[in-house]
C-alpha cells in the first residue's frame, strides 16, 4: 500500500515536471514572466548549498573592491523589477537597488546624482528603450556604461550590434538561471576579478 501510494506521489511529481518542461518552451510576454518566477522560485527553495556556494563566490574578494553604493534596475515589468530587486538585496547586501519603469524615468534620476555601479536594463520600453538609455549614458556620464547589463527577452539586429560594438553582457529573461544572473552581476561589479 505505501509503495503504491509512493509510486502514484513520483508519478505526479514526474508529469508536473513534464509540465512545467512545455510551459518552459513555450513563448509570450506572460509565459516568460511566469518561467523566471518558477526558475526563481525553484532554485531559492531548495538551495541551502547553491546560496551558501553563491554567498562564498560574491563575499570571498568583497575587501578588495570599490564599494560604489547602488544598483539601477530598468524594466517596465514590475515583476522582474520586484524579482530583481529581491535577488540583489539577498546576494548583494552592500548595495542599494533603485528601481525605474524606463529609460525616461532612469535618465531622471540619474540627472538628479544617481551614481549607480551598475545598470541592469530591459531593451524594450515606452518612451525610451534599453539602447536610447545606453546612448545617453555613453554620451553624458564618463565611463559609466562600461557597467551596464541588458536583460531582456528581446534581441534584434540593432541590440546585437550594440552589444558586439561595446561589450555590453546580456542576460536572457526566458533562459536564465539564479546562477548566471548572480554571476554576471557579480562579475560586472568586480567581484571576480582577483578570482
Amino acid at each position: 500500500m505505501e509503495k503504491k501510494a509512493y509510486y502514484e506521489m513520483e508519478v505526479a511529481e514526474k508529469e508536473d515536471e513534464k509540465g512545467d518542461e512545455k510551459k518552459k518552451r513555450e513563448k509570450g510576454p506572460n509565459q516568460i514572466v511566469s518561467n523566471f518566477n518558477f526558475v526563481f522560485r525553484k532554485l531559492l527553495q531548495k538551495s541551502d548549498k547553491r546560496k551558501k556556494f553563491i554567498n562564498k563566490i560574491i563575499f570571498l574578494n568583497m575587501m578588495s573592491i570599490e564599494r560604489i553604493d547602488s544598483i539601477l534596475v530598468v524594466d517596465d515589468m514590475d515583476v522582474f523589477k520586484v524579482i530583481q530587486k529581491r535577488i540583489l538585496n539577498n546576494y548583494f547586501p552592500t548595495y542599494k537597488v533603485h528601481l525605474a519603469s524606463n529609460g525616461k524615468e532612469a535618465i531622471d534620476a540619474l540627472s538628479n546624482k544617481l551614481d549607480p555601479s551598475l545598470i541592469v536594463s530591459d531593451y524594450e520600453m515606452y518612451p525610451l528603450n534599453g539602447i536610447e538609455l545606453y546612448s545617453w549614458i555613453h554620451d553624458n556620464l564618463n565611463g559609466k556604461s562600461k557597467r551596464f547589463v541588458f536583460f531582456t527577452s528581446f534581441l534584434d539586429f540593432k541590440l546585437e550590434c550594440l552589444i558586439e560594438k561595446y561589450h555590453i553582457p546580456l542576460m536572457d529573461k526566458s533562459q536564465i538561471s539564479l546562477e548566471d544572473y548572480i554571476k554576471t552581476v557579480g562579475s560586472v561589479l568586480g567581484y571576480e576579478k582577483n578570482k
